[in-house]
């Protein structure tokens, strides 16, 4: 780096921030309008008006915390006219973001590793449910 770029702070790019992609929201299916659901894992609650005894009162919109359940794997709880509901991060970026030509019912992790989101869709692939294993591996199906 040159005196001028020292003096200006230039900082140069470091080659991750070349590779990560954007982060892009999809609508959380059955959750239109009140969730949704990231390509990395990110799950956020809607700005809206929900109705209370009293009126009405405004939700912000914010980031949904997640957890790990006993499994090792995410999960995050939706809620939606008073039930609320479990939903597995994995399972949600896959009805997301991938596609499903063969309706399959189940999302596995191509490497194996439950409580990895991914970060990116393109850790997920759908299996039907005879076929899945705790060793499962994508190039069998």
């Amino acid at each position: 780096c040159s005196e001028i770029e020292k003096l200006i702070g230039y900082k140069p790019r470091l080659d991750y921030e070349y590779l990560t992609p954007p982060e892009l929201w999809e609508s959380i299916t059955g959750y239109e309008g009140y969730y949704e659901i990231s390509n990395f894992g990110n799950v956020r609650g809607l700005e809206r008006k929900v109705s209370i005894p009293s009126g009405s009162r405004k939700i912000k919109s914010r980031t949904i915390k997640k957890r790990i359940n006993n499994c090792g794997y995410w999960e995050v709880r939706l809620s939606k006219n008073g039930k609320v509901s479990t939903k597995f991060i994995h399972s949600l970026i896959a009805n997301a973001f991938l596609p499903n030509p063969g309706n399959k019912s189940e999302v596995n992790h191509k490497n194996g590793n439950k409580s990895d989101t991914g970060r990116y869709s393109k850790n997920k692939y759908y299996v039907g449910k005879r076929s899945i294993s705790k060793y499962s591996d994508p190039k069998t199906f």
